[in-house]
């Protein structure tokens, strides 16, 4: 079902892509002798998750609740719209849809189906003591201090502040500044 929407985009790039047989110009290029603006290839991939605003309601009753939907990205537009419209196919209704404002779905987004709300039943460290210093250094890598994990410095005594020494950004082979008291 997809097999046509992965060769127009291969061919799309492979259109593109400079080649030493053609003296380092694009097939584009060699057709028509301008170079192609191949700007629009830095943004997704193939089958990339994207999020487009929903185009069969007028909008939610709720800020809160987004009203984009979740669709693939599969292609270029190349004769509807601008230079940036991209193809993306919504797995809701199977259709091809030509977009030009889209956004990634990373899994790291709020949004995205694979992150439900959190749990509080799901966290390990509820209901332990997490002032203990014995908790905190387990989390802790010793590299970026925390407001609860005493430092001490290269010398063996405290900071005033709690706090372990700033390092140089050059990392942690440089040499410890000395603290003065």
């Amino acid at each position: 079902e997809f097999i046509l929407m992965i060769l127009q985009y291969i061919c799309f790039i492979w259109n593109r892509t400079a080649r030493r047989t053609l003296g380092w110009r694009t097939p584009c290029e060699a057709l028509t002798g301008q170079t192609p603006d191949i700007s629009m290839l830095l943004h997704f991939h193939f089958w990339q998750r994207v999020y487009i605003g929903d185009y069969r309601e007028s909008g939610t009753g709720f800020p809160s609740q987004s009203n984009e939907i979740l669709c693939y990205f599969v292609g270029f537009s190349e004769t509807v719209g601008h230079s940036m419209t991209f193809k993306v196919y919504n797995p809701t209704t199977r259709v091809v849809l030509h977009r030009s404002r889209l956004r990634a779905a990373t899994p790291d987004d709020s949004n995205h189906p694979s992150n439900p709300p959190p749990d509080p039943d799901d966290d390990p460290n509820a209901g332990s003591d997490s002032s203990s210093p014995d908790n905190n250094a387990s989390s802790n890598d010793g590299n970026h201090p925390t407001a609860s994990t005493p430092r001490n410095n290269p010398d063996g005594s405290s900071s005033p502040n709690g706090t372990a020494p700033s390092r140089t950004p050059a990392g942690p082979s440089a040499p410890e500044p000395s603290v003065q008291h």
